[in-house]
């Protein structure tokens, strides 16, 4: 039988398209499994970066270099990982790593607050006198006493009741701070330490316009015995500012997630900014100002002060974190001052172990030694006057600093990458 010579051709032909799919496919298959392989690599990663932030929730001591483990004993799975002090947070860094695939995590930790609790007060043997359109919404500590309306400053009590929510009869002294919290402080109010930083020369940052630094990275440490004016620049991350008298903020400047570190911390009119502050002496905050989630302004004087550390909040001023005030002086004519001027709202904490001045409000929870109500013409002892404690107003998945002591469910505040 003879074949015509054209069905060669056609033979040769399918040969090629048949040999052709089976490439396709064997390419296919192949591409497949290293995209398996691939996605198998990165779930693991994930996996392991997951599994490593949850270590670090759980641990209590500083690890300020980043450690390099393996995390089953497997030889297969490595991760690296940080924390240390940041502010009222802790800061964790996490990165996982196999082969070529690497995956990090950056955050600051903080705990919980109670669902219900808007005041906590202290037992001073008579109660708190009230003005104006003053509230306290959730379960309130107060004196024995309870409260009692009154005329101040040419206002009465305008509210239908004082306290919307259970009253239980306060303490004589405010919950227990986180000690080891208040040890870091400590050490940051006496003299910063930056033996584990990158110290950047002052003259160079004040050539500077930007100034960014990793958290991945070592702590960026900057340093001056003079004043520090914050002026038309942009400062964001792993970033520290010591100034060993006074740091000035102004609204041209942009500042994201940093440490500022003085005597005395002055925040300009319409900053708009997230931070952690720690003074000494004095934190002022002008009018307007905007301190975005997770920002903590602390004052944490000196066990030999003679002064008053103060914390002054502007009018309108808009807050979310916490706002603190930790006097250490046996002398009892320096107690402690915070004033939350009136149209300003602190979402988070307010603590005071001195005197509060509370003419705004605040979604969250309020703790202090004693009520101190400074007006044009007088000065109240144990008033308030218009301010409003609201816990309601807070959402229960809302991170405060980790400042209290006991066991609390901890999570991430923020992320930073």
């Amino acid at each position: 039988m003879k074949l015509k010579g054209g069905a060669l051709y056609i033979a040769i032909f399918i040969s090629l398209i048949v040999a052709l799919l089976l490439s396709m496919i064997i390419l296919m298959s192949y591409y497949h499994m290293v995209e398996y392989d691939s996605f198998l690599i990165e779930d693991r990663i994930q996996q392991n970066a997951k599994s490593t932030l949850n270590l670090c929730l759980e641990l209590e001591e500083d690890q300020s270099e980043l450690k390099t483990i393996d995390l089953y004993d497997t030889q297969n799975d490595s991760v690296s990982y940080k924390t240390k002090w940041w502010g009222c947070y802790k800061m964790v860094a996490i990165k996982a790593f196999k082969k070529n695939t690497s995956l990090s995590y950056i955050g600051l930790i903080g705990n919980s607050l109670p669902k219900d609790t808007c005041l906590i007060t202290t037992e001073k043997n008579k109660p708190i006198s009230v003005a104006g359109k003053t509230l306290f919404k959730g379960t309130c500590l107060l004196p024995k006493a309870g409260t009692k309306t009154a005329y101040v400053d040419g206002q009465n009590f305008t509210g239908d009741k004082v306290v919307n929510g259970k009253i239980i009869q306060a303490g004589n002294e405010l919950p227990n701070l986180n000690p080891q919290w208040l040890k870091k402080t400590e050490e940051l109010s006496q003299a910063y330490n930056p033996s584990n930083d990158s110290i950047l020369d002052f003259e160079y940052f004040l050539q500077k316009d930007s100034i960014e630094n990793s958290f991945l990275n070592k702590t960026l440490f900057i340093h001056t015995d003079g004043v520090l004016l914050l002026s038309n620049k942009y400062i964001s991350g792993n970033i520290v500012l010591h100034s060993s008298r006074k740091i000035i903020i102004e609204n041209n400047t942009v500042i994201t997630n940093i440490v500022c570190i003085a005597p005395k911390i002055e925040i300009k009119k319409k900053v708009q900014a997230s931070l952690q502050a720690l003074a000494t002496d004095t934190i002022i905050t002008e009018e307007e100002v905007i301190l975005n989630y997770p920002s903590s302004l602390v004052v944490y004087s000196k066990k030999n002060n003679q002064k008053q550390p103060a914390l002054i909040i502007g009018e309108k001023n808009t807050i979310s974190g916490q706002v603190v005030v930790i006097n250490n002086s046996s002398d009892p004519m320096s107690s402690g001052y915070l004033k939350l001027s009136k149209e300003s709202v602190v979402t988070g904490i307010v603590y005071c172990n001195g005197y509060l001045d509370f003419q705004a409000k605040v979604s969250g929870t309020v703790l202090t030694n004693s009520f101190l109500l400074v007006t044009p013409s007088s000065v109240y002892e144990g008033h308030v006057l218009n301010g409003e404690a609201n816990r309601m107003d807070l959402s229960n998945y809302f991170v405060a600093g980790i400042l209290f002591e006991g066991k609390r469910k901890k999570s991430i505040a923020k992320w930073l990458n």
